[in-house]
């Protein structure tokens, strides 16, 4: 990236019509001055406002279309189900997501019999 900022252990907060919606944090960022993409290296964790907890190695954001994605392996937390898969592509609330090559652990609480 030609017009570019690298930032070490930066926090960026999304928000969707004006309310809080998730943080993004990584041990490095390099921001594109020109667009304000950002491309995050280490310990990438996104977690919403509503308890999701999605973590990867590497991200991408995309500002424009308030996006993130990874072609790395991520793992999703959910209150009820934890996800795994090879890549992902979501919004930043994680709302709409998509993983691919994914499986799924369903924890039912209640219920503790195999």
């Amino acid at each position: 990236i030609a017009n570019a900022a690298v930032i070490y252990n930066p926090t960026i907060s999304f928000y969707k019509d004006g309310k809080y919606s998730a943080t993004l944090t990584m041990q490095r960022a390099e921001i594109n001055l020109d667009n304000y993409n950002v491309i995050g290296f280490g310990n990438c964790v996104v977690k919403t406002a509503d308890g999701q907890v999605l973590k990867t190695t590497d991200i991408h954001y995309d500002s424009k279309n308030n996006k993130v994605y990874s072609n790395k392996g991520v793992q999703i937390q959910r209150a009820s189900e934890f996800l795994e898969g090879a890549s992902f592509e979501a919004d930043t609330s994680l709302k709409n997501i998509v993983i691919y090559k994914q499986s799924i652990v369903i924890n039912d609480a209640g219920n503790n019999s195999i």
